[in-house]
């Protein structure tokens, strides 16, 4: 009996192009959000060479060294001037990357925007990090007001940030595509592993 599962093929140039675009503004979301708050961390973009078609064609994180809270706090003790920390920073640091991707995509309005991450959100698109980070433990029960105005404050901070956005996420991009990452930016030659 023959199998009836199709492969998925490989994906287009053009596809490749688009998903490291939303990788690497997932991420510099996540870095310009950081540093709004005084934190710092390193964002990065790496091929996925995983060779399933089903899983996007690159991957990325944030990680982070200095916490926020931890540099209000220390600044405090040093008697420096206060940094202000939102105490939802936390929420709108991990709504900071998909909603990095639909500005990205030219979703500007901070409803839409709102309202396509909920949907992504449904679709179980987010990460297990950044639901947990969010407060989501389950995306069918969760407080979707409260989530709504914080992807709404993520999203006209942005907003605010783009400029830096958009240089950090060109910055992974270029990074992303330099032969130590087993990508070429020339697509002629590509081949899917």
């Amino acid at each position: 009996m023959q199998s009836s599962t199709k492969q998925l093929p490989p994906p287009t140039a053009e596809e490749m192009l688009l998903d490291l675009r939303d990788t690497a503004y997932h991420e510099a979301g996540h870095a310009v959000m950081m540093k709004r708050f005084g934190g710092e961390g390193n964002a990065l973009v790496w091929r996925n060479f995983s060779g399933d078609p089903t899983e996007s064609a690159w991957r990325g994180q944030f990680g982070w060294w200095v916490c926020p809270e931890a540099k209000r706090n220390d600044a405090k003790s040093l008697g420096l001037p206060k940094i202000a920390v939102p105490k939802n920073w936390e929420v709108l640091f991990a709504a900071a990357g998909m909603v990095a991707e639909e500005i990205a995509a030219g979703i500007r309005d901070p409803r839409w925007v709102s309202e396509n991450v909920y949907s992504r959100i449904l679709m179980d698109e987010a990460s297990p990090t950044d639901l947990k980070s969010m407060g989501i433990t389950d995306i069918y029960n969760f407080d979707a007001d409260q989530i709504d105005r914080n992807i709404r404050q993520a999203c006209r901070y942005l907003l605010q940030d783009w400029a830096l956005v958009r240089d950090e996420a060109e910055y992974l991009i270029s990074f992303a595509q330099m032969p130590h990452s087993g990508y070429s930016a020339n697509l002629k030659n590509f081949t899917y592993v």
